[in-house]
């Protein structure tokens, strides 16, 4: 056990029982963190959390301001949004967008 040793004055008490609370926060702080953290990680896996999910027609959206193309189709899906697009020259690409956070692939 850790022990503190405080000189004795009028001040000794104030100052032990100033440590054992500053003691007792610095011990509490990381679990509360780590809590707080869960819940905002089960937010996100539930769809709710501080991000949006990328729906196909905004995938669509950055597909096209990435390509500078027409697009063709969208094939929506859990890890990937599949956009088609017809390029200025008349090829045709494939282009994945990520759900969760709108990355180009």
């Amino acid at each position: 056990m850790l022990k503190v040793h405080f000189p004795r004055s009028r001040c000794g008490d104030l100052a032990r029982a100033m440590s054992a609370v500053l003691l007792a926060c610095l011990i509490a702080l990381p679990q509360a963190a780590s809590a707080d953290h869960e819940e905002r990680n089960r937010e996100r896996f539930r769809g709710g959390g501080e991000r949006s999910r990328i729906d196909p027609d905004r995938a669509a959206s950055i597909a096209r301001q990435k390509s500078g193309g027409r697009v063709l189709g969208v094939q929506p899906g859990r890890n990937r949004h599949s956009v088609k697009v017809l390029s200025p020259d008349g090829r045709v690409y494939k282009i994945e967008v990520d759900p969760r956070t709108g990355d180009v692939r």
